[in-house]
């Protein structure tokens, strides 16, 4: 087996909406990280409830942490606190560039990537994990 040159890397990272945001504001914030995150091969999901937000960006370092950079200066979001900032073995959300978990407000519901059977069972696996990042998602959203 070849050991790789770069660990992947992910921050993830908690907020709060300073103002209530709509469905389109959701898809405006999609539609700019995008194209970015596709071009610099990051992936990632945020989880929406009630206002607050998880980010969780994956990729190579130097991406992951300038896609960070930006993000900080997203003014929906703040205070922007980070809970978890280091290597992983592996891209959890390597298939979804940018997805989005809403938990709630119904309102939201149409911009879920999880939607699907497929989907669904994918992120449940996700949280089944024994793994830092899986109980820091189940942990936001027991709380939510």
């Amino acid at each position: 087996m070849q050991k790789r040159e770069q660990l992947f890397w992910c921050i993830a990272t908690v907020s709060i909406s300073n103002k209530e945001a709509t469905v389109e504001d959701l898809k405006n914030i999609k539609s700019r990280a995008y194209q970015y995150r596709k071009v610099n091969g990051i992936s990632g999901v945020s989880i929406y409830a009630n206002g607050c937000a998880l980010d969780l960006i994956e990729g190579l370092k130097d991406a992951v942490e300038e896609e960070y950079k930006g993000s900080i200066k997203n003014k929906l979001q703040a205070p922007i606190i980070t809970v978890y900032d280091g290597p992983i073995e592996f891209r959890f959300f390597e298939d979804y560039i940018f997805a989005y978990r809403i938990l709630s407000p119904e309102k939201f519901q149409e911009v879920d990537s999880f939607s699907t059977d497929y989907a669904r069972e994918f992120f449940e696996t996700f949280l089944s994990l024994d793994h830092p990042l899986s109980r820091t998602v189940r942990s936001f959203i027991l709380n939510s």
